[in-house]
């Protein structure tokens, strides 16, 4: 079974008392003060061990508890104590919470009370209380889906993927799921076909994946008729077929799938599939964006602002509200997004009203949630004292950032930087070189520039 985190080599002592028969409970009772020895062995190593190198060899000390604490074995204790010297040791939250948990259910907390004082202070109150509460769900759900309820078999699988109320463990997640598929649950067929084609916790098979999808969404299950339209968009486990793809993609989004909407969307802006049509490209994203997709309402906004969509008349207030709900969502990546486009159309008042402080701010955010391409932008402000303190350090070395990653219009500017010894130390080699960059890059002034230089 693959692991992925700490945590995920380990069952609950607690959670094995019910699994009886299961392939986890199987085999012979493991010498727990053994394995403590390898385990103390891989912490003692570690301490000596180099910083790149002390990960791997706790791994090492990981991969020896991993089936010791599957077992309710009457060593139960030796193992989960050496778990948590462990989780002590690689200062990993989720391993302590465990093992906290561990300790309760054995009783061991008086006799273990200078191991529970350590994890404690790794572990977080509220995830122990999650914990808890997911257990109960946990085991809940394993003795409805015992009992042959597919529904549960599902959850079951789940539970062990998402590593809720018992550590993580992609195969016995896949385990599960197929009992629900084979008992026709629509939505464990589902999981399934994505575990079967990402090849996580079975192999890879993206031909058994395209079919179970495909009987999921003759069950009607959404999430497999959005799954059979990607895999013919993508031609996974069946031949490319754009048309076919955009047919099953309308079909999930007439029935609410956000994503689909989204998907259908961009669709019809791309022409993939049909004929481009601007017109159906907005329908579909002012649908999704109206359900919630960021994205969409990222993608609305610029299109307002006449990005994108030469056939899009320009509409500012439109723009602004649509860009201003993305920046209010949750999803980062169109948070920043977003807030560099707005912040720019701020810094203008093209298409908006002009507001630097506002641009200044929403540039700021962009940059600071790692949007590389807003710190040309800011560099601007600080250069130019708009909706901030006039700056020229910040300002050149914002340029000198964002030239480095590839930005042509920012190695112009701090080619005049260099040139003059504005912000940082003059160096008009440096800078000539920089001009140059620029120039291959494709920004005419920096052509321009060169062209005056040879005359």
């Amino acid at each position: 079974m693959k692991c992925h985190t700490w945590a995920s080599v380990l069952c609950l002592v607690v959670g094995a008392s019910i699994a009886a028969g299961s392939p986890a409970m199987t085999g012979e009772p493991v010498d727990c003060t053994a394995v403590a020895a390898k385990v103390d062995a891989q912490i003692r190593k570690a301490e000596s061990a180099s910083k790149d190198d002390r990960g791997n060899v706790l791994w090492e000390g990981r991969t020896a508890l991993r089936e010791a604490l599957r077992l309710p074995d009457s060593g139960g204790l030796e193992c989960w104590k050496a778990a948590a010297r462990l989780a002590i040791a690689a200062k990993d939250e989720e391993l302590a919470v465990f093992a906290l948990d561990a300790f309760k259910t054995l009783k061991a907390q008086a006799s273990e009370a200078a191991l529970i004082k350590d994890l404690t202070g790794i572990a977080d109150k509220e995830t122990l209380k999650t914990l808890a509460r997911d257990r109960g769900v946990f085991l809940a759900d394993l003795k409805k889906a015992e009992g042959g309820d597919a529904a549960s078999m599902t959850a079951v699988g789940e539970h062990y993927s998402e590593g809720k109320g018992i550590p993580a463990d992609d195969e016995f997640g896949v385990e599960w799921y197929t009992k629900a598929a084979d008992k026709g649950h629509p939505f464990g067929t589902v999981r399934l076909g994505q575990r079967k084609n990402a090849g996580v916790g079975t192999k890879q098979d993206k031909e058994g994946a395209f079919k179970l999808f495909e009987k999921a969404a003759e069950l009607g299950d959404v999430t497999g008729i959005a799954n059979v339209g990607g895999c013919y968009l993508k031609g996974e486990g069946v031949a490319k077929d754009e048309v076919l793809a955009l047919k099953w993609t309308l079909k999930a989004a007439d029935k609410g799938d956000v994503a689909s909407m989204a998907a259908a969307g961009v669709m019809y802006m791309n022409g993939t599939g049909t004929e481009a049509n601007i017109t159906k490209a907005i329908e579909w994203y002012t649908r999704a964006a109206r359900k919630g997709d960021a994205n969409s309402m990222l993608l609305l906004g610029s299109l307002y602002f006449g990005f994108g969509s030469k056939e899009v008349k320009v509409n500012g207030p439109l723009a602004e509200e649509w860009l201003t709900k993305a920046i209010n969502s949750k999803d980062e990546v169109a948070v920043r997004s977003a807030s560099a486009t707005l912040g720019a159309q701020y810094m203008t008042g093209a298409v908006v009203k002009k507001d630097v402080s506002k641009g200044f701010q929403l540039l700021k955010k962009s940059y600071d949630l790692g949007f590389e391409k807003s710190a040309y932008m800011l560099g601007m402000c600080y250069m130019r004292g708009e909706g901030t303190a006039k700056d020229p350090t910040k300002a050149a070395s914002l340029y000198k950032e964002a030239a480095e990653g590839g930005d042509s219009m920012a190695m112009f500017s701090l080619w005049a930087c260099m040139r003059d010894g504005v912000g940082c130390e003059k160096n008009p080699t440096k800078a000539q070189e920089w001009l140059e960059k620029s120039a291959g890059g494709g920004y005419q002034k920096a052509k321009e520039e060169l062209a005056k230089q040879k005359k």
